[in-house]
């Protein structure tokens, strides 16, 4: 099968098209074929060296997978050859998803939401899970309440603009100028360019005791930062780790929380049914072949790709 295989920690350059053997099924694993996965911020920072998971080059990348069910283990119970699945990767079970197929245990697939193409459906896993994770699970937010969503025209924050939204919570979301139009066509409450504007000083013009959520989805010290317009025992939570002066949650009884997910199969079932509800709509920008992914990494690096959404890569693209 084909595979993007990292030969080494590195520049985009480590990524190669290889032809390596097909992973052999085994006993409670489904032996997947990937019609499409998805860039994630997190395949760079692997493949740089930013960040250790524990793996060894060379290795294929990839965390996120819609695909058809080639073959299935013995003690399978949920699925059949041919159903069409959507998953994230877990990287301690084996390589990742930049490939023609994938080996994966049953437990932390599902079938994929009706009605959504591969690609569609590969835009979900990693960054929806995410969102799910740290709004529902995490920051446990309610209808009525008033969240601010960091990021809020990226991969993970415009799938979590509109879980908050499918909450009923009303929503102020930061974005680049270039992300504005995204975020009106999801009908975000508050958006606000975080070039243009302060968007301390717009949550107090509406709400001068500040907001009872925090989504940081970008990092950077924003989390701390945000410590000034979030209401006394509100909650933070962060996809980054620490920075900035998180002292003064203290003074106002905040639960701060950096998140870590988990890979489990009900995160995927609650992302299906709000895709069947129409409440949530994955957002992708643009989608290219799977040969091209290193390319795609290196323009990543460059800072060229942008934002507003989702990168795809259709596996069946020449």
């Amino acid at each position: 099968m084909r595979a993007i295989v990292m030969a080494d920690f590195g520049a985009p350059s480590v990524l190669e098209v290889k032809d390596v053997p097909r992973p052999e099924i085994r006993r409670g694993h489904l032996l997947v074929r990937v019609m499409a996965s998805a860039l994630n911020p997190i395949d760079t920072k692997i493949r740089s060296g930013q960040i250790d998971v524990g793996i060894v080059p060379p290795v294929v990348l990839g965390f996120d997978a819609a695909g058809i069910v080639e073959e299935i283990g013995s003690e399978t119970s949920e699925f059949k050859v041919g159903d069409p699945v959507f998953y994230t990767a877990d990287f301690t079970q084996g390589g990742g998803t930049y490939a023609d197929y994938h080996l994966v245990d049953e437990k932390i697939v599902w079938h994929s939401p009706e009605g959504l193409s591969f690609p569609q459906a590969a835009a979900l896993p990693l960054a929806g899970g995410t969102a799910w994770d740290g709004l529902v699970n995490l920051a446990k937010l309610k209808a009525g309440e008033r969240v601010l969503i960091h990021g809020g025209s990226g991969g993970v924050g415009s799938l979590a603009v509109q879980i908050a939204q499918s909450i009923g919570a009303e929503v102020f979301a930061t974005c680049s100028a270039a992300g504005r139009g995204l975020l009106e066509q999801l009908s975000v409450d508050h958006i606000i360019d975080y070039r243009a504007d302060n968007y301390q000083e717009v949550i107090a013009a509406v709400y001068s005791s500040g907001v009872d959520v925090v989504y940081d989805t970008v990092g950077k010290g924003l989390l701390a930062d945000s410590i000034n317009c979030i209401r006394p025992f509100g909650r933070m939570v962060s996809i980054s780790g620490p920075a900035g002066d998180l002292g003064k949650a203290y003074r106002k009884n905040l639960t701060v929380i950096f998140q870590f997910s988990l890979r489990n199969r009900e995160k995927l079932q609650a992302l299906s049914q709000l895709v069947a509800s129409k409440a949530l709509v994955p957002v992708i920008k643009k989608i290219y072949g799977l040969e091209e992914i290193p390319e795609v990494h290196a323009l990543y690096d460059r800072g060229s790709l942008g934002t507003g959404g989702k990168i795809i890569f259709d596996h069946q693209r020449p």
